[in-house]
């Protein structure tokens, strides 16, 4: 027995410094683990972001086979990191995987700092990696891989135990089913640590790792619900993704960020190579240096592939990344001799270079984004972490409130009515929205946007999936649209003749035509029509094809040996092409994909929006391409032949029954059951507010329908777009709609003030349903904004959309301050607005004007600069440069002026400007574009320019 006197408090007390450091360890990792741990923020909506992710958790619900039936970038357990953005599924499944991966990195952490004591730079590591691995949703789980690799290279008396090798391949193995690009790096670093086993000839150790791994993946898959047979075809996907999202979705960033991000490249391959030399007789410090060299590489291209915010993705890898080399290099592999001073002073210089360069990428705005980092998104992240996991069903509650308002919000009950529980798919970039209205989601293998089947085979896992009856959804949703300004008919070229010859078009709601499945549909033939060899730059005219028929193409375009390597170590050149024909809105510098382009697509008519996919069910010319070139900002890249096939196709037949030019009014106007006859000002554009399609009426704005004497009731939803609240501040604005007869005053019949500024509970989508009576023929009901009993317009970003009345579509132009119309406004945020008591026309950043030329033209004077508030008060904008070009046909973009305003910083570039441009002989055709964009390392924020005089005579 025991004696009593053991189990005193005094004897609990001297045993107290023993257990200290292990609960010190334990406290550590339970913080770290709730720190890591990735809450989750956002609902879905019908983004295109929040739709992928969404659908992954959606993928898993529902046991989609991986290979055959879906092909994501994600795996099967790709919703427990992408989970962050909540759909109603398996909640609790993903908390259990986020707390457990969460709590591997916390003893992979706390391994690599206790490996690092004696050195003070585990702090420094320490403290970057925390600051800059959780902004980034991918790092966390890479940094796990990393360490884990580190980890299993230990030798000699710090090797791991059997057990621990056992547990981290099973831990490797269930983080290469999240993601695709977590699987390739899983597995080149077992292949670093078997070569490094194998070289120490540790054939035990080699057996348990790549055992463990194996047996734990399979398992893991099974335990997903995923069918063995179909491991190939998921690895076979994700090799072509990755092959085809180099070539795809490839963006050029600044001079500047490049500069930055191949300085910071440098230093840590410097860094790589000469802490190696300092330790080559060591092969565990080799085989580490394989491991860094191969993530940072990895994390160079997703930073700069896809530069756009993917740049922090690399240098909020490589501040934490070169620290945790030295630690590896100086601290886990000691010498026997203390470091000489110049060798400390390498490592310092090196680190400190590295670490500068990471934080510095954007110069002086990185302190202005290191201060958000520390102040506000990192201690909003931990008290976020700290709610949700204290209470997740509270949490989930309020997660399912949301969800079912923006279900409300993005409600279709014309689709849900027609297309019942029968399945659907989704041939645009917002497929969230079939979710969201409980249809039947059933995607062809590569959906989640059609711009994501980068390549031949992944068009073809489509094409063929289209062509199976038992497989193909029997309905369509088609809302037309693409990313990056692309041509956009390549994308999922084949898939989308597929869906014209195996569907019919029923009916348009909120921009998205729904198509239901032919029943005994025509196979898609095409026949060959000509073969075309040219150079970049080169005019190749297009052969006619008759009104029956569409012309299809298909492009060689093969990089040369110097494109094969700018791509491997960097990116694809970025190629474009321009369009020469009638009636085409966009013809200019359109993205041009060759790896997309190598199977068939549609050519022409140009297909631009719905409008044009519905003129392909008739005998209308709709918009001919008549010829096209080629350009590229680095031909060299590639192969100075080119080449070009042309086929043909029949049209799509309609269905009798099917009244075109109705479906034809609908495509140009889908927010209301009847287009209205006039929106003032004619400016305003339809645009999307987190998926829905809505209409912008800036206070003061206008709608008219005219009556036919027979309406009963006016039904519409209203609301603002959530940046005037959330980055502007609006006062408010007043929606109302009056009954305007002829001789007789406006009758009010509804009115409604939303202030979402000081009245978050104005915030959102809301409906109306306003009665009619005593309505008759030929008088007006009007829906117009106000700006309110203060008069102040500043940003009454107000928004209608669902608007339900039968009525005719006409529009007409309202531009006082030009002396001509433009034929195309393109841009946002565009109106005609007051400022100092006169009119302006705002041209927020970016935005353009085009005109078309008669040819006699001499002469532009422009007025121009910035609305007060973009530089005073909040205003912080950085600035914009303002653009004028001439535009020929069939020739690349003539700059005939450029200044550049920044008043945020520049005194003398505040209030308006003006400049008296002679333009050179100008033709017939030729189109003069007046346009704002933004500066070289700026953003469209506060961007609030105006034009208050154009002129052209």
């Amino acid at each position: 027995m025991t004696p009593a006197s053991s189990r005193s408090p005094l004897t609990a007390f001297r045993r107290w410094p023993a257990e200290f450091p292990r609960l010190c360890l334990t406290l550590a990792g339970v913080a770290l683990t709730v720190f890591f741990y990735a809450p989750v923020s956002t609902v879905m909506d019908a983004l295109l972001d929040s739709s992928n992710y969404a659908s992954y958790t959606y993928f898993a619900a529902r046991q989609f086979q991986y290979g055959p039936e879906v092909v994501p970038m994600s795996g099967p357990y790709g919703f427990v990191m992408y989970g962050s953005t909540y759909n109603g599924e398996l909640f609790w499944t993903r908390l259990i995987g986020q707390l457990v991966s969460a709590a591997a990195l916390s003893a992979f952490i706390l391994w690599f700092f206790h490996q690092a004591r004696g050195t003070p730079l585990r702090w420094l590591w320490l403290g970057l990696l925390l600051l800059f691995t959780p902004v980034i949703e991918d790092l966390p789980l890479e940094w796990m891989i990393l360490l884990a690799g580190l980890f299993l290279l230990q030798r000699g008396e710090t090797r791991p135990a059997t057990g621990l090798l056992v547990a981290t391949a099973t831990l490797l193995a269930f983080v290469s089913l999240i993601k695709g690009t977590h699987l390739v790096l899983a597995v080149a670093t077992l292949g670093v640590v078997l070569g490094r086993q194998a070289l120490a000839r540790d054939w035990h150790r080699c057996g348990w790792i790549a055992g463990s791994y194996l047996a734990a993946f399979l398992g893991f898959w099974l335990l997903a619900g995923q069918h063995p047979a179909n491991v190939p075809s998921f690895l076979q996907g994700i090799r072509a993704l990755t092959d085809g999202y180099n070539d795809a979705m490839s963006l050029d960033e600044s001079a500047r960020a490049f500069r930055q991000g191949l300085l910071t490249l440098a230093i840590l391959a410097a860094a790589l190579v000469w802490g190696t030399w300092q330790r080559w007789r060591n092969p565990g410090v080799i085989a580490g240096a394989l491991l860094f060299a191969g993530f940072t590489f990895v994390k160079w291209k997703h930073g700069f592939v896809r530069a756009d915010g993917h740049v922090y993705i690399f240098h909020h890898y490589a501040v934490a990344a070169i620290t945790a080399w030295f630690i590896f290099v100086f601290a886990l592999h000691r010498g026997d001799r203390p470091e000489p001073r110049r060798t400390r002073l390498t490592a310092a210089g090196l680190m400190a270079a590295g670490i500068l360069a990471g934080i510095w990428m954007e110069g002086g705005a990185s302190l202005l984004r290191l201060r958000w980092l520390v102040v506000e998104w990192t201690p909003q992240r931990i008290a976020l972490n700290v709610r949700q996991l204290l209470a997740p069903a509270q949490a989930k509650a309020e997660f399912d409130r949301q969800l079912e308002t923006h279900r409300e919000h993005y409600r279709m009950p014309l689709t849900r009515q027609q297309a019942g529980d029968q399945p659907i798919d989704l041939f645009g970039i917002q497929h969230g929205i079939v979710p969201l209205n409980g249809l039947n989601y059933r995607p062809r293998p590569m959906g989640g946007g059609a711009f994501n089947a980068y390549n031949p085979y992944l068009m073809g896992l489509n094409r063929d999936f289209i062509r199976d009856p038992e497989r193909r959804p029997d309905h369509y949703l088609l809302r037309f649209e693409t990313i990056d300004n692309r041509l956009a008919t390549q994308d999922d070229g084949l898939t989308l003749l597929e869906i014209l010859h195996h569907y019919q078009p029923l009916l348009i709601e909120q921009g998205h035509v729904l198509m239901k499945e032919e029943a005994d549909p025509e196979p898609v033939e095409l026949r060959p029509l000509s073969h075309h060899t040219f150079r970049f730059g080169e005019f190749v005219p297009v052969p006619a094809v008759g009104p029956d028929e569409l012309l299809v193409a298909r492009f060689d375009v093969r990089p040369n040996l110097q494109g094969r390597l700018r791509s491997f170590l960097y990116k694809a050149p970025l190629m474009f092409m321009t369009l020469q024909g009638r009636g085409i809105e966009n013809p200019e510098s359109r993205r041009f994909i060759p790896g997309m382009a190598v199977s068939p697509f549609l050519f022409s008519p140009a297909i631009e929006d719905n409008s044009d996919l519905a003129y392909l069910y008739t005998r209308r010319e709709g918009k001919q391409v008549t010829g096209f070139f080629i350009y590229s900002n680095d031909p060299g890249c590639f192969q100075e032949e080119l080449a070009v096939e042309f086929f043909t196709t029949p049209r799509p037949q309609a269905d009798a029954a099917l009244d075109i030019d109705e479906l034809l009014t609908f495509t140009r106007f889908p927010i209301s059951n009847v287009p209205p006859e006039v929106v003032i000002p004619a400016t305003e554009q339809q645009t999307s507010v987190r998926g829905l399609q809505v209409q912008r009426l800036h206070a003061p704005g206008e709608i008219h329908w005219r009556m036919q004497g027979n309406e009963s009731e006016f039904i519409f939803d209203y609301g603002f777009i959530p940046e005037a609240y959330e980055r502007g501040t609006t006062n408010g604005a007043v929606f109302i709609v009056e009954l305007r007869r002829e001789g007789r005053p406006p009758e009010r019949l509804f009115e409604q003030l939303l202030d979402p500024v000081n009245n978050p509970a104005d915030r959102g989508n809301r409906t109306a349903r306003v009665e009619l009576a005593d309505v008759n023929p030929g008088s007006r009901l009007v829906l117009r904004t106000d700006p309110g009993e203060h008069g102040d317009t500043s940003w009454d970003w107000a928004y209608v959309t669902r608007m339900q009345l039968k009525r005719s579509h006409v529009f007409s132009r309202d531009f006082p301050v030009f002396s001509r119309v433009p034929d195309e406004v393109d841009g946002q945020n565009v109106a005609t607005i007051e400022m100092d008591e006169r009119p302006v026309f705002l041209l927020h950043v970016p935005a353009s004007l085009t005109f078309t030329l008669n040819g006699g033209e001499q002469n532009l004077y422009l007025e121009f600069g910035f609305m007060p508030g973009a530089h005073t008060g909040e205003g912080r904008t950085d600035g914009a440069d303002y653009v004028v070009e001439l535009l020929r046909p069939g020739q690349p973009r003539q700059e005939i002026y450029r200044r550049t305003l920044r008043p945020t910083t520049v005194p003398s570039d505040r209030g308006r400007h003006s400049t008296d441009i002679t333009l050179p002989a100008v033709n017939p055709g030729d189109r003069l574009i007046v346009r704002t964009g933004v500066v070289e390392g700026g953003n469209e924020s506060w961007g609030w320019t105006y034009v208050s005089r154009l002129t052209i005579d």
